[in-house]
C-alpha cells in the first residue's frame, strides 16, 4: 500500500524510531559500544507461577529489559549529551565540572577545605594506636611506610567549580593533621601529596590529568621507584627497580589517565591534553631481593598493580583494599576469587610478610574512623586487653 500523505509517512517513521532498539537488539546492526563506569546490567528473571503473584517475577523482568534494551548505551549518551550542554549536569555520582572543563570528585575538594575533618583527638588517637603497630611490626622484622597518595585537590584548586569555592581555606584538614602528627609520633611517612606539588611547575609530563582522579600512568611510576628506594634503605637491601629509556607522548589516554571522562558517558570529548607514557621494565639479577609484601589502601594501589609493579618487586603480595577485600596474582589473573578480608586469616599474612605498605589518598582518611579499619583491627589483634 502506498503511503501519499506526509502524515502517514511521519506516522511510519516514528514507528520505525520506536522499534529500532527492539529490532536492534534481535539482529545487531551495529555495535554500540558500552555503558562506562561502574554498571551492572540487571540479569534475566525465570518465570514461575509463585514469582508471578507476588509480583518479583515483573519487576525483575523489567529491570532486564530495561537495562539490556538494543541501543541503550546510544540513548545513555544522548541523554547525558543533552543534559551537559542544557543544564551542565553530569550523570556520574559525585562528579563535577571545574573552570578548564576539570573534573574532579566533589569528596577530593570537601577534603581539601577540612568538610569532613576528624578532629584532632581522633587523628592523635589513630596515630598513637598506628605507632604502636609499626613498632610491633619493626620487633618483628617487619618494614611499615604510611603513604600519602596525592589528590587532584590539592594539584588544581585553582580550577574548582566556582559554585565550591571557599573565599578562605579551612586552616584544619585530615590530610595536613595527619602529616604533622604523623611527624611528630615518628610514623613513618612517604609523602607523594606534597611531592607532586612540588614537582608541578617544574615537571614537563603530566602528573594529573584534567580527566582523571588519579595520578596518571607517569606519575604513578615515578612514585613506585620512590617507594623502592625508601624500602631498599629500609631493609638495606637491593631490588628490581623500574627504568626506561623511551617515552611516548600523545594525546590519546591510556588507562585511568581518564577514568572520569570516560564514567561520564558522553558524545563529545574534552578538551585534550599530552600524556607520556615511558616504555618500562623492571632490572632483574642476581643481587636483586624481592621482599614480600602486603599494601592495604584505595583504587591508587590498583595503578601499581596495572604496572606490574607487585609482580616485578615482590615474591609473594597481596593487595588488601580498604581493608575489605583481599586480592593476590592470581585473584587478579582470574584463577580463584577475591577473598573478603573478615573470611581468612588476615594476621596469620601479615606475620608472615616482610612489608605492610599502607597507600591512601587524603581524601579517604575519613575512613579510618569507621569501624573495620586497619588500624583499629591491627591494634586490637596486637594489644587485645588495651583501649
Amino acid at each position: 500500500m502506498e503511503i501519499k500523505t506526509a502524515r502517514g509517512r511521519l506516522f511510519i517513521l516514528l514507528m520505525l524510531i520506536l522499534a529500532f532498539p527492539l529490532l536492534q537488539q534481535g539482529l545487531s546492526f551495529y555495535d554500540s559500544g558500552k555503558v562506562n563506569g561502574a554498571v551492572v546490567a540487571a540479569g534475566d528473571s525465570t518465570f514461575s507461577w509463585d514469582k508471578w503473584w507476588e509480583g518479583s517475577y515483573q519487576k525483575q523482568k523489567n529491570l532486564y529489559l530495561n537495562d539490556n534494551t538494543g541501543c541503550r548505551p546510544d540513548l545513555v549518551r544522548i541523554n547525558n549529551q543533552v543534559d551537559y550542554w542544557l543544564y551542565n549536569k553530569l550523570h556520574a555520582n559525585g562528579v563535577v565540572i571545574g573552570q578548564d572543563e576539570c573534573l574532579y570528585e566533589k569528596f577530593y575538594i570537601d577534603e581539601y577545605y577540612g568538610l569532613d575533618f576528624l578532629g584532632e583527638t581522633v587523628i592523635r588517637e589513630k596515630l598513637r594506636k598506628l605507632k604502636k603497630v609499626q613498632d610491633t611490626l619493626e620487633r618483628l622484622g617487619k618494614t611499615f611506610v604510611f603513604v600519602y597518595a596525592p589528590s587532584k585537590a590539592y594539584y588544581f584548586p585553582d580550577k574548582f567549580p566556582k559554585e565550591l569555592e571557599l573565599k578562605q581555606k579551612k586552616n584544619a584538614t585530615n590530610y595536613e593533621t595527619f602529616k604533622r602528627m604523623g611527624d611528630s609520633t615518628g610514623i613513618h611517612q612517604l609523602d607523594f601529596n606534597a611531592w607532586f606539588l612540588s614537582m608541578k611547575a617544574s615537571s614537563k609530563e603530566l602528573l594529573f590529568s584534567r580527566l582523571g582522579t588519579h595520578w596518571t600512568v607517569y606519575g604513578s611510576l615515578l612514585a613506585e621507584d620512590s617507594l623502592i628506594k625508601y624500602i631498599e634503605r629500609s631493609r638495606n637491601i637491593q631490588m628490581p627497580e623500574v627504568q626506561w629509556k623511551e617515552v611516548v607522548r600523545t594525546d590519546t589516554p591510556r588507562r585511568t589517565d581518564d577514568d572520569l571522562a570516560a564514567g561520564l558517558n558522553l558524545l563529545t570529548k574534552f578538551k585534550k591534553e599530552r600524556f607520556t607514557y615511558p616504555k618500562y621494565g623492571y632490572n632483574f639479577g642476581e643481587n636483586k631481593t624481592q621482599p614480600k609484601a602486603i599494601y592495604i589502601g584505595d583504587s591508587f594501589v590498583w595503578t601499581w598493580v596495572n604496572n606490574r609493579l607487585m609482580h616485578s618487586i615482590n615474591k609473594d603480595w597481596d593487595v588488601w583494599y580498604y581493608f575489605n577485600e583481599a586480592w593476590n596474582d592470581k585473584s587478579f589473573s582470574g584463577f580463584e576469587p577475591m577473598r573478603p578480608i573478615e573470611n581468612f586469616d588476615w594476621a596469620k599474612e601479615l606475620l608472615g610478610t616482610d612489608c605492610l605498605i599502607a597507600l591512601y589518598t587524603p581524601a579517604n582518611f575519613k575512613g579510618f574512623n569507621y569501624d573495620g579499619a586497619f588500624i583499629d583491627k591491627m591494634y586490637q589483634y596486637f594489644y587485645p586487653d588495651k583501649k
